[in-house]
């Protein structure tokens, strides 16, 4: 705040960009906080199924609820996943959705979508690279390179 002083008058003003700089700057956030845009851009991140994988004890079966889940997913020792049809898992548009190393794994259930498109790094929506007695049925895999890889 400035002060202007001429015989016999005190001015006092603020410079003529503060208000309307505070002005623009709580509106702008006042926007964003009340924006249905900012609830969506917050609601559209998926939580990760792999904290899930990783809860889930050896030969038990993965209690997430139905929903919508990032990937990539590494599962390297036996569970089981039944997502009913209800549990979907994205790769976020990069690498594999899915990787498998171990045996006695049960997939089954599952829309598993948007892997990588690298050819180099065998993006697939499932990669299966080591393992055996893996039973794989009745999942959905799209918009993936590679749908179901399979190595070793």
């Amino acid at each position: 705040m400035a002060a202007i002083r001429e015989p016999g008058l005190i001015l006092r003003h603020r410079p003529p960009l503060l208000r309307p700089a505070r002005a623009l700057l709580v509106a702008a956030l006042l926007a964003a906080l009340l924006s249905p845009l900012h609830a969506t851009r917050a609601a559209a991140v998926p939580p990760p199924l792999q904290t899930w994988v990783d809860l889930t004890p050896t030969s038990g079966t993965l209690g997430a609820p139905p929903g919508v889940y990032a990937g990539p997913v590494v599962i390297s020792r036996p569970i089981a996943i039944d997502g009913r049809g209800q549990i979907t898992v994205d790769g976020g548009g990069k690498g594999t959705v899915v990787t498998l190393r171990a045996s006695g794994v049960t997939l089954r259930g599952l829309h598993l979508k948007h892997s990588g498109d690298s050819h180099d790094g065998i993006d697939s929506g499932l990669l299966i690279e080591n393992g055996s007695h893996n039973m794989i049925e009745n999942n959905v895999i799209d918009n993936v390179l590679f749908g179901i890889t399979l190595q070793g």
